[in-house]
């Protein structure tokens, strides 16, 4: 196996929807750190045999689009942070050879955000930057997320391929269908998997589409189909109790009552 010399190279083994890994990263990387890259106070400084230089904050919140995760700062003597990554645990920094022999401390450090770092026009410049042309490096990632209704399964997502050739297909499963906790797992299994997608589709079907309105990746998706959705679970369920001949009252003792339907 290669060796590589940043911080974290020997556990950073997780793999984002590109399938690459945080080594593949730096080996794209750098051959597109450069100069204009590089944090401008640091420029005259910075050559191609230490590329990291200056580099950062930019790589870090770009691995973070990647992984998810969280961007650390160690605290530096000037007043500033060097900024590294924590993805669940696996903590990697791209970019720490440019302190040479130097050891930074990762322990405990504060938590840094990129609504304070790109308020700095010329930092979001240079991350827009440099995300383009990894882009540029990166095949074109298309993703289908299907979210099946009660009583499904996730193996319905092959039925989709055909209707959506070019995409990969990822069904997302969930274990509970209370709005609040359904929609938290299929909105955290759906935020995992798409960092650096090109473009994402959802088709949720019945209860999964209730499920999904309550899973906050609107922004995520360019496009969503709803199959049979359950748009007023409220009425539903009302409804489903008249049939019954029960109350709210005896649903909140018993937690179960099927309807004569079988729902």
């Amino acid at each position: 196996m290669r060796e590589y010399k940043f911080y974290g190279w020997e556990t950073a083994t997780i793999r984002d929807a590109y399938r690459n890994t945080p080594r593949d990263y730096y080996d794209l990387l750098s051959s597109l750190w450069c100069e204009k890259t590089c944090a401008p106070r640091m420029r005259k400084d910075w050559k191609p045999e230490n590329k990291t230089l200056g580099q950062c904050s930019i790589t870090a919140f770009l691995m973070q689009d990647l992984f998810g995760g969280r961007v650390y700062g160690v605290p530096l003597a000037d007043g500033n942070f060097h900024c590294f990554n924590d993805v669940d645990g696996c903590v990697f920094d791209l970019t720490s050879e440019q302190f040479g022999e130097e050891k930074l401390d990762y322990k405990n450090c504060p938590e840094q955000y990129r609504e304070i770092h790109f308020a700095k026009a010329e930092k979001r410049e240079r991350y827009e930057y440099l995300k383009e042309r990894l882009k540029d490096r990166l095949p074109v990632k298309k993703v289908l997320f299907y979210v099946h209704g009660m009583g499904g399964s996730p193996e319905e997502a092959g039925h989709y391929r055909a209707l959506f050739p070019g995409y990969e297909v990822f069904a997302p499963e969930y274990t509970s269908i209370d709005p609040v906790d359904g929609g938290r797992q299929i909105g955290n299994a759906v935020k995992q998997a798409a960092g650096g997608l090109d473009e994402a589709v959802l088709v949720a079907n019945s209860i999964g589409a209730f499920l999904c309105m309550h899973a906050e990746i609107d922004g995520l998706v360019a496009r969503a189909y709803f199959i049979s959705p359950i748009v007023d679970m409220e009425k539903l369920i009302g409804k489903g109790l008249c049939a019954a001949g029960a109350t709210e009252e005896d649903l909140q003792k018993k937690g179960t009552i099927h309807a004569p339907d079988g729902t």
